[in-house]
């Protein structure tokens, strides 16, 4: 995933015989691991009333496609089948150094494989 923290947000306003429809969306990054879009919604009997409301709506879209962003796992993050291997990986090193490694080191490689394969 990117850091693009720029939206691309569109608004489009649809008026009808007995009212009228805000439309906001907003979109961020361009790819199908790397995009998220939030939209909503807001109808009123006029137009005069979306405009008293239209910044309210762009805000809690933008706002919710930012906590959207801070809540999904990164993509550098290890699957879980690969911390299953790391840890394997890991711990035949452990095997192979055991007797010849410091203290400290054999114990920072134990909290490792522990921490991956929890």
């Amino acid at each position: 995933m990117t850091d693009d923290t720029s939206y691309d947000t569109t608004e489009r306003v649809d008026q009808y015989e007995h009212g009228a429809r805000l439309h906001i969306r907003s979109k961020r990054g361009t790819g199908t691991r790397d995009e998220d879009k939030v939209s909503g919604e807001l109808h009123a009997e006029s137009i005069d009333a979306l405009e008293a409301n239209r910044e309210h709506l762009r805000n809690q879209v933008v706002d919710t496609l930012e906590d959207l962003r801070h809540t999904q796992p990164d993509s550098d993050l290890l699957t879980r089948d690969d911390q299953q291997a790391l840890a394997s990986e890991l711990t035949d090193v452990l095997d192979d150094v055991d007797d010849h490694a410091p203290a400290g080191t054999r114990d920072t490689l134990r909290d490792l494989i522990q921490q991956l394969d929890s």
